[in-house]
Parts: structure tokens; C-alpha cells; sequence
């Protein structure tokens, strides 16, 4: 019995001292949040979306920007303005101060709209990346893992764990989309 209760006080000992020594040398692991914007399969998607959201703001921009110019020429145009009649050319004016102001509300909208979406990108992504990161601390136990922009210096870079993770996610997230398209 004696026995028995040195040898458990000797493993409790070492349970403690392996435990402390986890303590003095904590596992941090560092991770490039660009790059997992950049290159996984979630940000990739985001910056697809982005791009198409911007693509259609600028159409709407550049056509108003060509209606505007196309009044303006004929407003410059002499020869224009005298065909047309006193009406005609009052018209043409309010027209051209009508897009003037469309085209300003929309460069307005643009920037704003382009902002937000930015923001939401990056705001998405942070979650992601956060519950990867997470998912990989737990599996490799790592004590803490930080954001490579919060750190000067470092050694262990798990980008590409995280990055890996975050693709597994996306395929999880997707898999049940597939099935039923190929249904």
C-alpha cells in the first residue's frame, strides 16, 4: 500500500514539474492575416464578391459619366444649340444639371459602398481566421496564437496551418452546396 502511494506521490510529481515546465515555455504560434486573406479559399471568395460589387459600381459610374459628356458636347456645340429651341436648350441644360448631380451622388455611393465592403471583407475574415486559428491551437496545443502585425519578431509562423484549416472549413461550409447542385 505503501508503495503504491510513492509511486502515485512520484507521478504527481512529474505531472507538475511537466505541467510548470508547459507553463515557463508557453507554445505561441504567429499567423499572416493578409496572406490568409489573400490566399484561402474564403478570401479569395470575398475578394471576388468585392471585385464584383466594384465592377458594377464603376458600369454605373462610367455610363452616367458618358451621358453627361455626350450633353455637355452638345451644350459646347454653337451650331447645336441654335436648332434647338428656347425650350429645347432649357431642356438640355436641366438635363445636364440632373446627370451632373446623379454623377456626384454616385461617385459618393461608390466610395462609400466600396468602404463598407471592405470593412466586411476584413470583418469575415477575422472570424474566420480566428476560428481556425482556434481549431489549430487546440489540435497542435498551442498556448496562444497572435497576428503576425502584433509581433516585431517571431519563429513559429503557422500561416500555413491556418490557411489549410480555413480551406478545410470552406469545403465543410460548401460540400452540402455541391451535393445538392450535382442532385
Amino acid at each position: 500500500m505503501k508503495k503504491s502511494a510513492w509511486i502515485l506521490s512520484i507521478a504527481l510529481l512529474f505531472t507538475s514539474i511537466a505541467s510548470a515546465e508547459e507553463e515557463k515555455h508557453p507554445k505561441v504560434g504567429v499567423v499572416n492575416f493578409t496572406e490568409c486573406l489573400s490566399n484561402s479559399k474564403y478570401g479569395k471568395q470575398e475578394q471576388e464578391n468585392f471585385e464584383t460589387l466594384r465592377t458594377q459600381m464603376e458600369d454605373l459610374v462610367k455610363d452616367t459619366e458618358k451621358q453627361l459628356k455626350e450633353v455637355s458636347e452638345k451644350l459646347q456645340d454653337s451650331e447645336h444649340l441654335d436648332s434647338l429651341s428656347p425650350e429645347g436648350e432649357q431642356e438640355l441644360k436641366t438635363k445636364f444639371q440632373m446627370l451632373s448631380q446623379e454623377m456626384s451622388k454616385y461617385q459618393n455611393q461608390y466610395y462609400q459602398v466600396l468602404q463598407q465592403a471592405n470593412m466586411k471583407v476584413v470583418q469575415t475574415m477575422q472570424t474566420r481566421v480566428a476560428a481556425a486559428a482556434e481549431a489549430v491551437k487546440k489540435e497542435f496545443k498551442y498556448t496562444d496564437i497572435l497576428n503576425k502585425d502584433a509581433c516585431f519578431a517571431y519563429t513559429d509562423d503557422i500561416t500555413s496551418l491556418v490557411l489549410s484549416q480555413l480551406d478545410k472549413n470552406f469545403d465543410l461550409e460548401h460540400a452540402p452546396k455541391q451535393k445538392e447542385t450535382n442532385e
